[in-house]
């Protein structure tokens, strides 16, 4: 639900960006339901400036009243906690980002583990890693860029699967294969994050127009909202990071779209 807001002269519709996105699974329902929470208690502070500027307004702007009494009436009525209701909202948005981000680095599996009564599935994983090991470095190289580029998946997952001394890869050349792994097999979730991301960004600016507004009223500043955007850092690494996935993605060729038309 959208409704209009107005401090001052200005005046803006919040539009509530952030709850028409759908969470792609049940796992992350919860974490899409807490970023919207956030921001819904942000747009209730937003109301309640609203209602705080309505009453600055009309004592400035009282007939009957002298610029004295304009002006201790106006003190009498500014209420502090508004301004810090609007920075603690942001924090509590910028910490869902920080949830949604631990979600994604320790529930996407980049590959599932083999029962362990799946001998066969034990020998050709071990097969694929020999014959990987074997390989000479340019062939290896080869390979790896292969793999990260959507190929070989069956090699990517034996490779994926052992312990790097058993692999021939590096800690870190198996951590960037597996970051490859999630960003292709998992875009669906990727795309609905990136979402859900883009979202938050314009509410946050939305809310941070009333927020601004609302300020220059009552201390007689004339900052300009989009000079003043609060820093958010999980919310940026978040976009980051699903921003690096994307781009993986695509750059395999396989858009959201054309993997659940598939």
């Amino acid at each position: 639900m959208s409704y209009e807001i107005k401090i001052g002269q200005h005046s803006i519709q919040l539009a509530g960006y952030a709850g028409m996105v759908n969470a792609p699974a049940m796992k992350m329902a919860a974490l899409y339901r807490g970023m919207v929470s956030a921001l819904t208690g942000l747009r209730v502070t937003a109301q309640q400036a609203e209602a705080e500027a309505d009453l600055l307004d009309a004592i400035r702007n009282d007939p009957d009243l002298n610029e004295q009494a304009k002006t201790r009436r106006a003190g009498e009525a500014r209420n502090p906690d508004t301004l810090r209701a609007f920075s603690k909202g942001v924090v509590e948005v910028n910490e869902q980002a920080a949830n949604i981000m631990d979600y994604l680095h320790n529930q996407l599996e980049p590959v599932k583990p083999l029962s362990g009564d799946d001998v066969q599935g034990f020998m050709r994983d071990s097969e694929m890693r020999q014959a990987f090991v074997r390989m000479d470095r340019v062939s290896q190289e080869k390979m790896l860029m292969a793999m990260h580029n959507g190929k070989h998946p069956d090699l990517a997952d034996a490779l994926l699967r052992a312990h790097p001394i058993c692999s021939g890869l590096t800690a870190e050349q198996l951590k960037r294969l597996a970051f490859s792994r999630i960003s292709t097999d998992n875009t669906e979730v990727i795309s609905s994050v990136a979402e859900l991301i883009a979202a938050v960004i314009k509410d946050i600016s939305q809310i941070t127009a009333v927020r601004t507004w609302y300020a220059n009223l009552v201390f007689g500043t004339h900052d300009d909202p989009n000079l003043v955007l609060p820093r958010m850092t999980s919310l940026t690494k978040l976009d980051e990071y699903v921003g690096s996935m994307m781009k993986i993605s695509q750059r395999q060729g396989k858009q959201p779209s054309e993997t659940q038309a598939a």
